[in-house]
């Protein structure tokens, strides 16, 4: 990876607590700036704008988030047992994942009236939340299956929250 990805990495890394816990409007440009040791020319070298930089902000906060949701779920051949998992996941997991909170739930009351990018970035993170339960079922053994139908809203409120 050359030098200024890992400087945009690094950015956008730093900038998702801020825009999880002051949302669009309350991450200043020096909120920014001091956690990231950039002068605003140094961060506008990386993104066009800042909402460009909130929207990656999130992509990030939301990869941590499920990523944290799911570890460890990959190996487990049993689907209930698989569920067991992202629940022990959820439940031991969900502090300190990203300051400030669920970042769905933080982007889409934050985005609702205003920003149109994260916005869309919210609804398109929840939908994913309603394929959850199909991907748990795919390649399982016969008989370990759920109705995918009836956890949507257990893996929802969990990847989520």
């Amino acid at each position: 990876m050359r030098k200024g990805e890992q400087t945009r990495q690094e950015v956008i890394r730093k900038a998702a607590p801020i825009f999880n816990q002051k949302g669009y409007d309350g991450a200043a440009l020096s909120d920014l700036m001091r956690a990231t040791g950039l002068e605003k020319g140094g961060i506008y070298r990386h993104f066009e704008s800042k909402e460009e930089l909130a929207g990656d902000a999130f992509d990030h906060a939301w990869k941590v988030a499920m990523d944290a949701r799911f570890e460890g779920t990959e190996e487990i051949p049993n689907t209930v047992d698989r569920l067991k998992q992202i629940v022990r996941n959820f439940r031991d997991r969900r502090t300190g994942l990203v300051p400030g909170g669920c970042p769905l739930l933080n982007t889409a009351i934050d985005s609702d009236d205003g920003n149109p990018q994260l916005r869309a970035k919210a609804r398109r993170a929840l939908s994913s939340c309603k394929t959850i339960p199909g991907s748990l079922s795919a390649g399982t053994q016969a008989g370990s299956r759920i109705d995918p139908s009836s956890q949507i809203e257990v893996c929802s409120g969990n990847a989520c929250s």
